[in-house]
């Protein structure tokens, strides 16, 4: 699958380029990204996860992630 195809690779993307996303990552904000579009910014992890019901492939990504936490330092969900 090429960077530019699928929801996964869109929800890159849009961490990526989308400004508010990247005002809100430099703030220390957990940034919550669902099928191709930004959500929100929210203070906590707990805050992002509970916006992502209802979405079918998100993303969190913060400044807050340690490498530790996941192999590219930041968390993927997705939601049934």
């Amino acid at each position: 699958m090429r960077e530019t195809e699928g929801i996964p690779s869109e929800n890159r993307a849009v961490l990526r380029r989308n400004r508010e996303a990247i005002e809100a990552l430099d703030k220390g904000k957990f940034v919550l990204v669902c099928d191709g579009k930004f959500i929100g910014a929210f203070d906590t992890e707990d805050q992002a996860i509970e916006a992502s019901r209802g979405y079918r492939k998100c993303v969190i990504d913060s400044r807050s992630y340690s490498p530790i936490r996941g192999e590219w330092g930041w968390g993927s969900i997705a939601s049934e």
